[in-house]
């Protein structure tokens, strides 16, 4: 450890012994007359702590500190202040109906039944900024539900990091939403289109099954932020966080330590301008130097740097006691030259590129109360953003030497969109009746280019041999500039409907339009209950079951306007020995001609539909004392219409019984049924169809404890069931069989994120002299295996042919498992100023766990002993443990 990084553990770590005036304080909020306010929110300026008020209205608070200032909100009421004058005496505080607000949550005597039939996550402002998070991204924290998992590593940057499945779905049919708008990036459906920071959000929730009419164009599930605004008093924080290189752990693989520094800093502040008029701010940075093991074909590394930024200003004006007005700006801006270590594993240097994303965003929403039963609200927003621009760093013919290296690399890919939007809800309290009705319009707009200066070899699995020569080459001639957009609209009508005081039935109907698909028949109809079996609160039955419709990722799209007939690009690959095979290790100078001069080419057939899946749950929650809940559930998913590729120019069925038969291409290419296209001499026609299917069934258990006693909890524990016939992502090379003529029983198999067992669970508890930990668990299945061959048994140009015997996904990687704690000191510096000092560690155990491990089995009756090895870098492992440091100043 170098003296800078002694010195700042050094101070950052002395206050923790400092002792500090402080006790419990306790009290209730209420209305006039008595009534109880559930589930306000009490925050204590002095230690930036808060708490949720119970049923009737009590809460407490730990470590508060004579004259300290407590700020109380709660839906539907005005915000109001209280000082503590005597830690020994309870609070008495009343709230005031907020005339701005069409509904309230007050308790009286008979608890209320609670009347969604959703299951769902949602996730407090107080979890979100005191859990350990090693790179402070808002979405990790989907994860605290263990039915979201992130399908690349725990520490992929940029829109990787972002690629959440839910439900064991892909992550492309996962839906984003901020402030009521749609915040799905539409290009490249790898996550949200804009960017949050910590700070900046009031609301976090995570949709999982059963969700109302209002969210739609997903069957996995809907993650939703509402951002936050300007209160009554200003209020604010800064920070900075640290991890020194130095003193982290050696990645999974690596043999020894690599450079691992990361530097995060960030500040928000809000409140009034006028009574009338409040604003709110954020920006955030952050800039690593992270180093990636390269392990074959010697141990070395590739020094990796990131910057990134992202900002957020809010305002909202109240014009009346009836009219509101709010407005969002918003802005993101990254750039890296080893994101997610693309150079890494057996990836080498001469295989660097950059990469680079950016953001611009608004909204604006009108809120009007028409009466005191019926609100209107209206949204229109647009953004501009280039969700991923990458260029090889030193362009060269790549060579492709599998389980040994790859090098080289020249491709250049840019895209950018630009969005427009606008929705209105329609609500309405009509006697026993909540109405919700509305619907919204999404105008997406495209261009893209690709381009490939030089070709790639693909060699034999291994390293180099004397006199080898390549199994195949593939070029993509000519750049490919296209234009194009997408169209979405719905409609929807919901109705909440109390038909007895113990039993709510939730009743919804939904139509959906892309005009990608043009699929005209999206109508999905929701049913929903929920029942107060003893009139108590304390035990309710839920259940449900809807049609889910999914709107269409534009990769498909992009491929057939890049690689289709009327393209300006072409691309062929050529096994070896055709002619017009080029002399290795050059790449060719024009398109090949004579018997290699046959295309690949990606059709978008004029029948598209949107895929859909029926949901269905039933489930039951308990409370369990005074201040634990025990929930239970089982649900059920049928998905149809799902894409995937077919090949209607593959080569005839060839039958092996045996490891080591092989056909070659030559022989496969004879059987092909067609030599043109439209005209075009073809090797592969690849087609989008809509013929998948899948099933999804999971039990979930849940024990949840809010915060009282000085302590809270949630633990949360998954079983599930996965069958799927193919699993397309839109990338290359997925949804691919190992025979395109047997595309059904060898195809059946789990889908790629399938875990059987998954548990989370988190806590923060408040320990004595102003101390407080926090602590994050992960525990998991490990994730199939797909096993390979290694080599193109039957000849149709794929080397993804499986060992005769073993079906998709029939092994599995090692079970994860990881730990994170965070220990923080607070500090008072003045009445509404304080301190908090952090150390945090991630992966505290040091496990290694592994995404992806060689799954080249062999053409040989026994695996090869390099099968199920694992692989380094980021895309195959999560980081190894990680300790860093960090300071908040609180306001």
């Amino acid at each position: 450890m170098n003296v800078q990084a002694k010195c700042v553990y050094t101070l950052l770590l002395l206050p923790i012994l400092l002792p500090a005036q402080s006790a419990e304080v306790r009290g209730v909020v209420h209305l006039r007359g008595g009534l109880g306010v559930s589930a306000a929110k009490v925050s204590a300026e002095c230690i930036g702590s808060s708490a949720s008020t119970d049923e009737r209205g009590s809460f407490s608070l730990p470590n508060v500190t004579p004259s300290c200032r407590l700020l109380v909100s709660a839906d539907g009421f005005q915000s109001t202040s209280a000082t503590v004058a005597d830690l020994a005496l309870p609070l008495d505080i009343e709230l005031e109906i907020d005339p701005l607000r069409q509904t309230v949550t007050v308790l009286d005597s008979s608890p209320l039944v609670n009347t969604n039939p959703e299951l769902s996550t949602a996730i407090d402002t107080r979890t979100l900024s005191e859990l350990p998070s090693s790179i402070r991204d808002i979405n990790r924290f989907a994860m605290l539900d263990p039915r979201v998992r992130n399908t690349g590593s725990l520490g992929t940057d940029g829109i990787y990091g972002t690629r959440l499945t839910i439900n064991g779905q892909l992550f492309r049919f996962t839906q984003y939403q901020m402030d009521g708008l749609s915040n799905y990036e539409p290009a490249l459906g790898n996550g949200p289109q804009q960017v949050l920071s910590i700070a900046s959000v009031a609301e976090y929730k995570v949709l999982v099954n059963q969700y109302s009419a209002e969210f739609g164009r997903s069957s996995a599930g809907v993650i939703s932020a509402i951002t936050r605004t300007g209160g009554d008093a200003w209020h604010g924080e800064s920070f900075y966080f640290l991890r020194p290189s130095g003193i982290q752990a050696a990645p999974p693989v690596s043999s020894f330590r690599l450079p691992n520094e990361r530097h995060m800093w960030g500040a928000a502040a809000g409140g009034p301008v006028t009574p009338t008029f409040h604003i709110f701010a954020s920006v955030e940075g952050n800039q690593q130097t992270r180093g990636a093991f390269i392990q074959s074909p010697a141990p070395t590394f590739y020094p990796g740097h990131q910057k990134q930024w992202f900002g957020l200003v809010n305002m909202d004006k109240r014009w009346s006691d009836t009219q509101s007005l709010y407005l969002r700006l918003n802005a993101h801006s990254s750039v890296g030259d080893n994101s997610n270590d693309a150079v890494g594993g057996f990836v080498q240097p001469s295989a660097a590129r950059r990469d680079a994303g950016q953001n611009y965003g608004f909204q604006a929403t009108h809120r009007w109360i028409m009466s005191p039963t019926r609100v209107n609200e209206l949204r229109v927003g647009s953004s501009k953003s280039v969700p991923l621009s990458y260029y090889a760093l030193n362009p060269q013919t790549q060579i492709v030497r599998p389980s040994y290296s790859t090098e080289g690399l020249s491709d250049y890919f840019d895209s950018r969109v630009l969005t427009w939007q606008a929705n209105d809800l329609y609500t309405w309290q009509l006697g026993r009746h909540q109405l919700r009705m509305g619907g919204d319009f999404i105008r997406n707009k495209f261009r893209d280019i690709s381009a490939s200066l030089y070709g790639s070899y693909r060699m034999a699995a291994g390293a180099p041999r004397p006199g080898e020569t390549p199994v195949q080459y593939t070029q993509t001639f000519g750049a490919a500039p296209v234009r194009y957009g997408d169209t979405l609209a719905s409609a929807f009508i919901q109705d909440d409907w109390r038909i007895r005081p113990r039993v709510t039935l939730n009743l919804g109907l939904r139509y959906d339009f892309q005009s990608t698909t043009g699929d005209l028949n999206n109508v999905a109809p929701r049913f929903g209950f929920a029942w107060d079996v003893f009139g108590s609160g304390r035990t309710v039955i839920r259940g449900g079951a809807g049609l889910y419709y999914d709107q269409m990722f534009l990769q498909v799209v992009r491929g057939a306007l890049q690689q289709g007939p009327a393209s300006q690009q072409a691309t062929y690959t050529l096994p070896y020995g055709v002619a017009g095979f080029p002399t290795f290790p050059n790449s060719l100078t024009a398109p090949p001609t004579g018997a290699g001069d046959r295309r690949a080419l990606a059709v978008f057939p004029e029948n598209r539909l949107n895929p859909y899946t029926g949901q269905f749950s039933f489930g039951v929650q308990q409370v369990l004392g005074r201040d634990w809940t025990l929930s239970m559930n089982v649900s059920h998913m049928l998905s149809r219409k799902q894409q995937r590729v077919l090949d209607i120019n593959a080569p005839t069925q060839f039958l092996r019984t045996a490891a080591g038969q092989r056909r070659t291409a030559a022989a496969a290419d004879a059987t092909r049924p067609y030599a043109t296209y439209e005209g075009i001499p073809v090797r592969t026609v690849g087609v989008f169809e809509n013929t998948g299917s899948s099933r999804y069934t999971a039990f979930d258990a849940q024990l949840s404890k809010r915060f009282t006693r000085r302590f809270q909890m949630n633990a949360h524990y998954l079983y599930s069931s996965s069958i799927t016939y193919v699993f397309f992502t839109g990338g290359a090379n997925t949804g691919v069989p190992s025979d395109w003529n047997n595309r059904s029983i060898d195809e059946r198999g789990p889908n790629d994120y399938f875990q059987r067992h998954r548990f989370t669970a988190q806590g923060i508890y408040e320990l004595p002299y102003g101390l407080q930990l926090s602590a994050f668990l992960i525990a998991a299945s490990g994730l199939p295996v797909n096993p390979l061959t290694g080599v193109d048994n039957n000849g149709d140009g794929n080397v993804l042919d499986r060992p005769v015997g073993l079906g998709r996904n029939s092994y599995r990687a090692p079970y994860q498992n990881t730990v994170d704690l965070s220990l923080l000191k607070r500090i008072p510096i003045t009445e509404r100023v304080r301190a908090e000092l952090r150390v945090e560690g991630t992966n505290l155990l040091n496990r290694s766990n592994y995404l992806k491990v060689n799954a080249t089995y062999g053409d040989t009756a026994l695996p090869l002993a390099t099968f199920l090895q694992p692989v380094a870098g980021l895309a195959n492992s999560d980081p190894a443990r990680q300790l860093q440091v960090g300071v908040r100043f609180i306001f």
